[in-house]
């Protein structure tokens, strides 16, 4: 079951290059989604009496172009499928024209709050959203994973950067990764596609490193990320980008 809404974008998501990060173009699709669930009685507060909440696992996304300032999007969103422990929800954003310009194909859990664990998926949460149930195991591009980095950087988890889970959400996981990255590659650089796995929740007061590689012999700039507490990698990724206009 697809909903959508339209969405004009806020001044203050602008970034240097006029257009947004790929955070905020992830916060859209979920703000969305959210409106879904709520509509649906299924929200934030549906699962509060579960003790439960939603854990994204992986993020495919694929970048045409990021929205720019004032830009008008339709923005949609659909839960595909569920399984005993997975549940599978696509994600786009259109122009005016109808042409996408970004989507995302994502695999969630069901996290229990007070256990701090995986827990079966909640039919009664699940089946409201039209997702069909079925016993098919979907499996999304895997990560390249690395050794040895090009750079790192430090970043401190503020308290706002803690959602009602308890935990970072997971949109300031992108910003790490790009931000890593260095100013001059963002100003010549833009991402086309993001693939994201998430291993571990980073908690609140925890000092995390962003870790880049490149990848010297793809066919297209390629990079490679990890972010750590510690010995614990709490995510990986992998970003392709073309160049800017000169």
């Amino acid at each position: 079951m697809r909903y959508s809404e339209d969405y004009q974008v806020p001044f203050f998501m602008g970034t240097a290059n006029g257009d947004i990060s790929v955070a905020d173009a992830v916060n859209i699709m979920m703000l969305v989604s959210e409106h879904q669930l709520d509509q649906l009685g299924v929200g934030v507060a549906g699962l509060a009496k579960y003790g439960a909440g939603w854990v994204i696992t992986q993020n495919q996304m694929t970048i045409e172009r990021l929205p720019r300032v004032d830009e008008q999007l339709h923005v949609w969103t659909e839960a595909t499928s569920y399984n005993r422990l997975l549940c599978y929800r696509t994600y786009g954003l259109d122009d005016q024209d109808g042409h996408t310009l970004a989507e995302i194909h994502s695999t969630w859990v069901m996290f229990d709050l007070t256990k701090r664990k995986m827990m079966p998926i909640i039919e009664a949460v699940a089946a409201p959203t039209g997702a069909v149930k079925s016993a098919k195991v979907e499996r999304l591009p895997r990560v390249a994973k690395f050794d040895a980095a090009d750079g790192s950087r430090d970043y401190r988890v503020r308290y706002f950067d803690i959602d009602f889970n308890g935990h970072v959400n997971n949109v300031h996981y992108f910003d790490w990764m790009c931000d890593s990255l260095g100013t001059d590659w963002l100003r010549h650089y833009r991402p086309t596609s993001v693939n994201i796995k998430y291993e571990q929740e980073v908690g609140p007061d925890d000092v995390t490193t962003a870790a880049f590689r490149h990848v010297v012999d793809a066919a297209t700039p390629t990079t490679l990320h990890r972010i750590s507490t510690g010995d614990q990698v709490n995510a990986i990724a992998e970003i392709t980008w073309a160049p800017l206009p000169a």
